[in-house]
C-alpha cells in the first residue's frame, strides 16, 4: 500500500478529545457502514471539516451479553489514503478484507483509540 503521511487531515480531526467527550461532538461522521454486528462494527467515517476519510472500528468484548459500563469496549479511528478508501468502497468488501486492512494500518500509522469502560478516554497511538 502507498505510504501515508502522519500529517493527514486538519487540526480538528488530529486533536485528542478530552476524557468523557460525547461521541456526537467528535469531528468524525459515519458515511458508510461496512459491517455491523452486535459485538463489532466497521464504518467509513470522515472529518466534518476537511473530509479526511477514516476507517472506524467498534468492538465489544463483554462476556455477559448485556451492556455494562465496565465491559471492555473500544473504538478506533484510522486515517485512510485514497487507495485504501477505494479498496473499502468496492462492492461487497468482505469482513476478512476489512480486518486485513485494519491490521495493516495498525502497524503503519497512528490512530485514535477510545478504550471505553467506565468513562471514555481518548489517545493517539501506534
Amino acid at each position: 500500500m502507498k505510504e501515508f503521511s502522519q500529517t493527514f487531515g486538519c487540526a480538528k480531526c488530529r486533536a485528542t478529545p478530552e476524557t468523557d467527550t460525547d461521541f456526537d461532538s467528535l469531528p468524525y461522521k459515519n458515511i458508510k457502514t461496512l459491517c455491523d454486528r452486535s459485538d463489532s462494527a466497521f464504518f467509513i467515517s470522515e472529518c466534518c471539516q476537511c473530509k479526511q476519510p477514516f476507517l472506524e472500528e467498534y468492538g465489544d468484548e463483554g462476556s455477559s451479553g448485556w451492556w455494562q459500563d465496565d465491559e471492555p469496549t473500544w473504538t478506533y479511528w484510522m486515517p485512510l489514503s485514497s487507495i485504501e478508501l477505494a479498496l473499502l468502497n468496492k462492492k461487497e468488501v468482505t469482513r476478512s478484507e476489512i480486518e486485513s486492512i485494519m491490521l495493516t494500518l495498525k502497524f503503519e500509522r497512528s490512530f485514535l483509540v477510545n478504550n471505553r469502560r467506565k468513562k471514555s478516554t481518548f489517545k493517539w497511538t501506534k
